[in-house]
């Protein structure tokens, strides 16, 4: 298996050719060398940016290809847990409130 068909079963939504292989370059991954488990945390983080393309996106028309996204929540739920998988920032977790600023009454 190649690094790019380890990234499609990842995803499991089909893709352009060409938006997989830009994912792939922008990853610094090579997508027809050969899969090993070394390579897991590569191509599931590169999964998650093209997960996190697909749900900030509107549905895919490319030329002939046409395709509508199919339940945000399922690819958010994957997205979410390929990067808490590898303990990266979620952009799309909500917001947790946090204190700037307290003051010493005392």
């Amino acid at each position: 298996m190649t690094k790019k068909e380890a990234l499609k079963s990842t995803i499991n939504f089909p893709l352009p050719d060409l938006t997989i292989d830009k994912a792939l370059i922008d990853a610094d991954i090579i997508g027809s060398d050969v899969y090993s488990k070394l390579d897991t945390r590569a191509i599931d983080l590169c999964a998650a940016e093209l997960l996190f393309v697909l749900l900030t996106s509107a549905d895919i028309k490319e030329g002939d290809f046409s395709q509508t996204l199919p339940d945000r929540d399922t690819i958010l739920k994957l997205y979410s847990f390929l990067v808490t998988k590898w303990d990266v920032t979620d952009l799309l977790a909500p917001k947790k409130p946090t204190v700037t600023g307290r003051s010493n009454l005392w």
